[in-house]
């Protein structure tokens, strides 16, 4: 009769089966059991002592017989994995001499160990684009999430994870460089999804997906995806798309503005079909653009413009939790775009901020302007902690 092979992920999830038969983490109530098992397993090629396990499972707890709370917690880590249906007397877990670890006589394939062999190999050899692109999607199948779930952030844990990762990333890079050389851009930008779901704030990612799209003439879609990238830096980390984001987005403009013969399609694609009433929003780089346009003409006809910058903070000036500013900034905006007139235009500055620019009104008029957003703002959201602080200056005019 052949052993019995173990399947255990590691990557995603924590899970250990034995043909149809599957034990999981997920959804266990009994976390000290499965840190158990999770850290035996990660550490299945080295010896641990009980008092490696005692330190690890009551890390800055007290109890008064910690030998004896471990004997009983291995008897029920064992007992959960009876469920997978080994033979009898064959024990996943050893426990002799003041040592326990993980049994090694029972064949396993575990993914994170063929994930980091697999891209060893292929980092050690040379092979063609189209190989190498077939064995790196092999590797990146393997990655179905961070390694350790639920444990990623333990200290005995977070090294693994974030070794893995690192691996992950790299495989990454070389996946999309691959497949750029080859042209394979549908799996290019599919390869950037699955990175971008593990890790959301990385800009390679982002970009690396933008141009597939526009190398597959998606530039509607490459737009829309350089907005939400831009939303999500300001509104994680208060930053305004860097020089890199900057460029890819002169890319994006420049493709979707393709030549065309007939100017009433042209009038077609610069008609806002799907125009909200209100005042308009646009981006920070718009924004600038729009302001120096206007400047010029305030110049050459003497109107007056003012800027009005909108701020969000507590009460006393503090910085408010990321959800709560989130939400409330979501909120003034709607207060803005329905407070004003259609042809006043405005932009988010910063993760806090604001800002509006009022053609053709005089500083009391844009000091109403401004008090009626508050008040406005203020009646919407009577129970927000959040404070709305403004200001005013007029437009500076160019001189030529």
């Amino acid at each position: 009769m052949h052993a019995p092979v173990l399947k255990i992920r590691l990557l995603g999830e924590i899970s250990i089966s034995c043909g149809d038969r599957v034990c999981a983490s997920s959804g266990s109530r009994s976390k000290k059991i499965w840190t158990l098992i999770a850290y035996l397993i990660a550490n299945r090629n080295r010896t641990v002592t009980q008092q490696d396990l005692i330190d690890i499972l009551w890390e800055n707890e007290d109890s008064a017989n910690p030998a004896n709370t471990l004997k009983t917690l291995l008897h029920r880590a064992r007992a959960i994995l009876d469920d997978l249906g080994l033979p009898e007397g064959v024990n996943l877990i050893r426990n002799t001499g003041g040592t326990c670890g993980w049994n090694n006589d029972i064949p396993c394939v575990i993914d994170a160990e063929e994930f980091d062999r697999l891209f060893g190999d292929l980092s050690r050899r040379k092979l063609s684009d189209n190989d190498l692109c077939d064995g790196l999607s092999d590797v990146l199948d393997l990655y179905r999430g961070t390694y350790l779930p639920g444990f990623e952030s333990e200290a005995w844990a977070l090294p693994l994870a974030t070794y893995f990762r690192s691996r992950f990333m790299q495989a990454t890079a070389a996946a999309i460089s691959v497949l750029d050389r080859l042209g394979r851009y549908d799996e290019l930008c599919d390869r950037c999804r699955h990175a971008i779901a593990q890790d959301p704030y990385e800009e390679s990612l982002h970009i690396a997906l933008i141009s597939g799209l526009l190398a597959l003439d998606r530039g509607r879609e490459a737009m829309d995806h350089y907005r939400y990238v831009s939303d999500l830096y300001l509104s994680a980390f208060g930053i305004n798309p860097s020089p890199e984001l900057k460029a890819v987005y002169q890319k994006i403009a420049q493709r979707i503005n393709t030549p065309e013969k007939d100017l009433t399609v042209i009038l077609s694609s610069l008609d806002e079909t799907d125009r909200r009433s209100g005042c308009f929003y646009c981006e920070y780089e718009i924004f600038k653009s729009v302001y120096r346009l206007e400047a010029r003409n305030a110049s050459r006809s003497g109107n007056t413009m003012y800027v009005c910058l909108l701020s969000l903070s507590s009460f006393g000036g503090d910085e408010l939790p990321q959800k709560t500013l989130n939400r409330a900034m979501h909120r003034l905006s709607e207060t803005i775009r329905t407070s004003l007139r259609s042809g006043d235009v405005y932009t988010r500055y910063s993760i806090s901020q604001y800002l509006v620019m009022l053609p053709n009104v005089s500083a009391e008029n844009g000091a109403k302007v401004l008090d009626r957003i508050a008040t406005a703002f203020r009646r919407e959201n009577p129970k927000s902690p959040a404070y709305l602080r403004t200001s005013l200056l007029p437009m500076t005019l160019p001189k030529f």
